[in-house]
């Protein structure tokens, strides 16, 4: 017996912009923050600002439906 498994196409990120659902305790990204993603193939890479977050930048790839990233940011109160 042949079994076909459905493939799913992870969506593109290319100018998708997200927000936290939630403030988190001693988190700077909450839910004034705003995320804006860019994709090329699997590199992805962002900005976000908002909330306590004056600016921050985000780089990263795309492997399947997981996203390994790294962020640098720049808070309000200069830190």
């Amino acid at each position: 017996m042949i079994h076909k498994i459905a493939c799913m196409t992870v969506p593109s990120l290319d100018g998708r912009r997200f927000r936290a659902v939630a403030d988190v305790a001693g988190g700077e990204v909450g839910t004034e923050t705003l995320l804006t993603y860019h994709q090329n193939d699997s590199e992805i890479w962002g900005t976000y600002a908002g909330g306590s977050v004056r600016r921050g930048f985000l780089v990263g790839t795309l492997n399947g439906d997981s996203i390994g990233s790294s962020a640098v940011e720049e808070v309000i109160n200069g830190t």
